[in-house]
């Protein structure tokens, strides 16, 4: 408040006093003061025909309660009090009990002969109240606010114009005690801090419900004063719990989004502007020439504002309203920002001299959720495309004989013993390989060796950029629903552990909303509105990776390039000025390449802006079929586990898969047979199925079923081991499991730790490797087997110790540098780079008891005669290298690592103990009335905020780090159920 308001606001405390109740009470929010020049009467009336008890209970300014005042009126009866006289002289506001008896407050100037301004009772408390300004000329417009909650609340005073967009913000009232009351002038005729020539009306709004009396007059001592109608706007009212999670409640669909945009908002604010810039392309603007390239590529991948807005135009009306309404929320935040007052601003703005916020969007919240799904997506950008027309060149040059065969084995097509969400029916023929022997580059003139390093080092740059401003979006996920034939209750659980990296704030943010049509917990991205992942009182669900063939890449002509370009991106880069770069696209899509000519087909163009309608229908299914129906629309390849409180558990791969003729998918189109041709529209049905015999779906980014190629990958090819074997061993082992068993498998699946970073290699090779080393055997390899004997897989030595030992186990050690150095004697002669997990699977390929064979001779080295040749020589070499690297035991002291926390303003800020763990976490048991326990987790805190103290020096929020203490020990807090909030 200025200094001006506060000598305005000193001066109508004569006219003014304060207080607040609990919510839904019946109020009169303000009682003059005495010697103010003003006196209050009240004014009684008993509707009914009988003698009715009334009682009063006054409050001072500070919300103390004070003596109850009781009595009778007649029937049908009118009669006045002074308020001085019945309630006392440090009376402030009042509530009211008694049945068929309304009170109305009357304010009169003292010493003039003026007619009386009346007020009613305030019934409804709010969180908004909407009122209209005078000429500030001629009178002075304020209000007297009661806090009506349970928490302390911030008051604030929203300036909107005739189109509904805040033109100002200011924060009204500070810290207002429960029960309390404050008086704020909005504006007089010695000025204001609003301009009321922007202004068409004015917004009161709280952080807690308020009531509040406003009223207009002449200045204090003159002859007139009356009542100014506030009417309740907003209807959505928000609280959070001690931990800083926000749960919105009532309102129309339009006030629970806007209360979920101002909500996060307020907690993100910094790291939401660097997701829309990311998504923008507009990263330059502020960091300079560095990150250009990634600005770049954005904008040659993504749609122009024109299309956005476009795209906009037809997205449903209440899928419009969504994304309308989260915009308005940030932008009453953005206003709120938008003061001198520099303590409220988030410091990361300040450091980077970034002291105005452009206001949001609609196009801002849409380019966000493109890049969340994108980013999402494996095979969005047909980057195996890439990196496997690089391998296959670097074979037939360096293997022109053999690299045919030797690209079959690297990049098999179907593997069907890899493990799959869906169970394989055992009655089904077994797959056999499916690859195409004999496969040529045809053509030659493109060096797509150096094309796939540039573009995974431009990627690479991406990545470490997001990671530097804290909002990189990283991939994995694992999740099981188990019915309740398998758990101790009878009862479906479900867990979900979505992967999304470690930054600070997280990358999560968590909520609940129970209004406009919408009840639902649980998990979202800041910057896109609704949850993301979540329950309700019928469903909960999950969310991995999923491996939809979605994207391909196409080799195109020298003409798409000729002539002007699609367009010209102008970029405004900081301390350099604008840059101009032309933007091609061919008819298949944008161009991602220019040198050699290569377009992007992606299957999800132009159905991305289906998925806000998706999940708002996610979250109101009332059935298994309509869940399932929505999650047709959603333009993203996920793996979506379910369980409801019909007893239901099942599983969907969602994303747009096109139907596709037969042929090459595992290199551009064009490199190594003419180009194929297929519609985008015309897509197979999602993989699904409900209610297994066995009793459980799980997974950790595998497979959906065996009838799906790894044709568009690079980076894993699903074969015998995926680190998913960990999930689905422990569940088909286990029946009656508890809601505690079924919650830590992901503590026992995240201390597992592999080349696939989780996973138990060992399991599959331990008998061939005992074998091999009892066909040879010294003592230093016989004691090795001795510490392999009993172990379980996991890399902390002390099973009682899992969340938090600090030492490696001696046994995880001796598996994993072992395998690891029996992979490099078998590949890194011939392939070099270094790639474990897929190199794994090759091996197992050329062990017994795998259904594929390899046809290369991997173990042989022709190009160094001394290297080991065989299997078994292999194996016994690469033990004694690792016995002798590893040195004397013990080996695992103090290595099991950390999990860090690096903020792009103050570098690492948090540590937690390693393990392959989930971002979030939530697991949610059902029965028949619904959500019966829910257990949910996820790092650091709440809130983003870092604040100025006024100096060089900042503070962070109180809720900044308030999920440590759960996460960090890796025990999961109970959350609400529905009918407990």
């Amino acid at each position: 408040m200025s200094s001006r308001n506060k000598l305005v606001f000193s001066a109508l405390t004569l006219l003014f006093a304060t207080g607040s109740i609990m919510a839904q009470m019946r109020i009169i929010p303000h009682l003059t003061r005495a010697g103010g020049g003003f006196t209050t009467t009240l004014i009684f009336e008993n509707s009914s025909v009988e003698d009715r008890a009334y009682t009063i209970t006054p409050y001072n300014e500070s919300g103390v309660a004070q003596q109850r005042v009781t009595g009778v009126i007649s029937g049908q009866t009118v009669t006045t009090f002074s308020a001085s006289s019945l309630l006392g002289q440090n009376a402030s506001h009042l509530v009211i009990e008694g049945d068929d008896i309304t009170i109305t407050a009357a304010y009169t100037a003292n010493g003039n002969d003026t007619s009386p301004a009346h007020v009613a009772e305030n019934r409804d408390q709010a969180t908004s109240y909407r009122l209209f300004a005078g000429n500030w000329k001629q009178v002075f417009d304020g209000f007297a606010v009661v806090n009506a909650g349970e928490e302390t609340a911030d008051v604030w005073v929203a300036q909107r114009d005739g189109s509904g967009n805040i033109a100002k913000s200011v924060k009204a009232v500070e810290g207002l005690a429960p029960n309390a009351k404050a008086l704020y002038v909005i504006g007089d005729p010695n000025g204001s801090e609003f301009d009321p020539d922007v202004g068409a009306y004015y917004e009161v709004y709280s952080t807690q419900n308020i009531a509040i009396t406003a009223l207009r007059g002449n200045i204090p001592g003159s002859n007139f004063l009356w009542a100014n109608e506030a009417a309740p706007n907003r209807q959505a009212s928000v609280t959070r719990d001690a931990q800083g999670v926000w749960f919105i409640q009532d309102g129309s669909l339009y006030d629970v989004m806007e209360a979920m945009g101002h909500s996060v908002a307020f907690d993100r604010m910094f790291q939401m502007e660097f997701l829309r810039r990311v998504a923008l392309g507009r990263v330059a603007e502020v960091l300079g020439s560095t990150s250009l390239s990634n600005d770049v590529f954005v904008r040659q991948t993504n749609y122009t504002t024109e299309e956005y807005w476009d795209y906009y135009s037809k997205m449903t009306p209440e899928a419009r309203t969504v994304v309308k309404a989260y915009v308005d929320g940030v932008n009453r935040r953005i206003a709120e920002l938008s003061g001198d007052d520099f303590a409220l601003f988030p410091f990361e703005f300040l450091s980077l001299n970034l002291t105005t916020l452009e206001t949001w969007s609609e196009v801002d919240v849409l380019a966000i959720m493109v890049n969340l799904l994108r980013n999402f997506d494996p095979n969005g950008y047909a980057t195996g495309q890439f990196n496997n027309a690089g391998l296959l060149q670097a074979l037939e040059t360096n293997f022109p004989e053999t690299s045919s065969d030797m690209f079959e084995d690297l990049r098999f097509l179907n593997d069907p013993d890899a493990p799959t969400m869906i169970p394989k029916d055992p009655s089904a023929a077994s797959a056999s390989k499916q690859g195409k022997p004999g496969v040529r580059m045809i053509r030659k003139d493109i060096d797509f060796i150096a094309l796939a390093d540039e573009f995974n080092r431009m990627r690479l740059e991406q990545r470490e950029l997001l990671r530097e401003l804290s909002v990189e979006l990283k991939m994995g996920s694992y999740a099981w629903a188990v019915s309740g034939d398998k758990t101790a209750s009878g009862n479906p659980i479900i867990y979900s552990g979505p992967q999304m990296g470690f930054s600070a704030p997280a990358i999560v943010t968590e909520g609940s909303i129970n209004g406009g049509g919408l009840t639902i917990s649980g998990m979202t991205v800041p910057g896109v509105p609704l949850i993301i992942i979540g329950r309700t009182p019928h469903h909960a669900w999950s969310m991995q990776v999923g491996h939809a063939h979605t994207a391909d890449l196409y080799l195109e002509s020298a003409d798409v390039l000729n002539g002007a370009p699609h367009r010209v991106e102008s970029f405004f880069v900081a301390g350099q000025g604008v840059v101009d770069v032309p933007i091609f696209r061919s008819d298949r899509g944008p161009m991602v390449a220019n040198t050699p000519p290569i377009s992007w087909k992606y299957a999800h163009w132009g159905y991305e802006f289906d998925t806000v309608q998706a999940f708002l229908d996610l979250s109101r299914a009332e059935s298994m079929d309509e869940f399932g129906e929505a999650l047709t629309r959603v333009a993203v390849s996920q793996h979506f586990c379910y369980a409801d409180r019909d007893g239901n558990i099942a599983y969907w791969m969602s994303g747009r898969d096109p139907v596709r003729p037969f042929g090459e998918y595992r290199l551009p189109q064009g490199l190594a047979a003419p180009p194929l041709e297929y519609s985008i529209d015309n897509v197979r049905p999602l993989a699904h199925a409900r209610n297994p015999e066995r009793g459980y779906f799980g997974g950790w980014n595998n497979k959906a079923d065996s009838g799906y190629d790894n044709a568009p990958f690079s980076s894993t090819q699903y074969g015998p081991f995926h680190r998913a074997h960990a999930v689905q061993d422990y569940l088909a082992a286990n029946d009656n499991l508890t809601f505690e068993q079924v919650r830590d498998l992901a503590l026992n699946i995240a201390i597992t730790d592999s080349f696939h970073a989780g996973g138990e290699p060992w399991a599959f090779v331990d008998d061939v490797f005992a074998n091999i080393v009892n066909s040879n055997q010294t003592p230093e390899r016989l004691a090795a087997l001795e510490i392999m004997d009993g172990f379980d897989g996991h890399f902390i030595e002390n099973e009682a110790n899992w969340r938090t030992g600090p030492h490696r186990s001696d046994a995880w050690l001796l598996q994993n540098f072992w395998i690891r150095r029996a992979l490099e004697l078998t590949f890194d002669d011939e392939l070099g780079v270094r790639n474990y997990t897929n190199w794994f699977n090759t091996f197992l390929h050329d062990l017994d008891g795998y259904t594929l064979d390899n046809n290369y001779d991997w173990f042989s080295n022709t190009g160094d005669s001394e290297a080991p040749q065989t299997l078994e020589s292999i194996v016994v070499q690469a033990l004694d290298e690792t016995l002798a690297s590893l040195g004397d035991r013990p080996w695992g002291i103090n290595r099991r690592g950390a999990i860090t926390y690096s903020h792009p303003a103050f570098g690492v800020i948090w540590q937690s103990p390693l393990g392959n763990r989930s971002t979030y976490a939530h697991c949610v048991e059902f029965d028949e009335t619904g959500p019966v326990r829910i257990e949910s987790m996820f790092p650091l805190g709440q809130s983003g905020g870092v604040y100025s103290d006024g100096g060089v020096s900042f503070v962070s929020d109180q809720n900044a780090f308030s999920m440590t203490r759960f996460f960090d020990v890796f025990s999961p807090r109970s959350f609400p159920s529905f009918e407990e909030k």
